[in-house]
C-alpha cells in the first residue's frame, strides 16, 4: 500500500501551480514549483501539508476577498460527487483542497 502523504504530490504541485498561473495577474509559476519540489519528497505528510500551504499563502493577494475570489475560482467545479476524483485542469478537489488550499 502506497503511503497517504503520496497524496500530496510533485503532479499535485504542479496541478495547483497551473490553476493559480490561471487565476492570479503575476505569478512565477517556475519558482513556485522548484520551492517545493526540491524538498517535497523528503518530507512527510504534515510537513508537505504545510510546505504547500505556505507557498499557497505567499502567492495569493493579501486581501481577503481578492484571496477567497482566486481559491474560490481554483476548486474544482463537480462539488456533487469528488469520492476517487484526484485535481486535474478543471480544478483542486480532495486531498489538494484540505491540505493545500485550506491550510493557506
Amino acid at each position: 500500500m502506497e503511503p497517504f502523504k503520496n497524496n500530496l504530490s510533485p503532479q499535485l504541485v504542479t496541478c495547483i501551480a497551473g490553476h493559480l498561473e490561471t487565476h492570479l495577474g503575476p505569478f512565477d509559476r517556475k519558482a513556485f514549483e522548484e520551492t517545493i519540489l526540491q524538498d517535497l519528497l523528503k518530507l512527510e505528510l504534515k510537513e508537505r501539508a504545510q510546505l504547500i500551504a505556505d507557498q499557497i499563502h505567499f502567492a495569493l493577494p493579501s486581501g481577503h476577498e481578492a484571496r477567497a475570489k482566486v481559491i474560490r475560482a481554483m476548486l474544482h467545479p463537480n462539488a456533487e460527487d469528488q469520492e476517487g476524483q484526484q485535481s486535474d485542469e478543471a480544478g483542486i478537489c480532495g486531498w489538494g483542497i484540505l491540505k493545500g488550499l485550506f491550510f493557506c
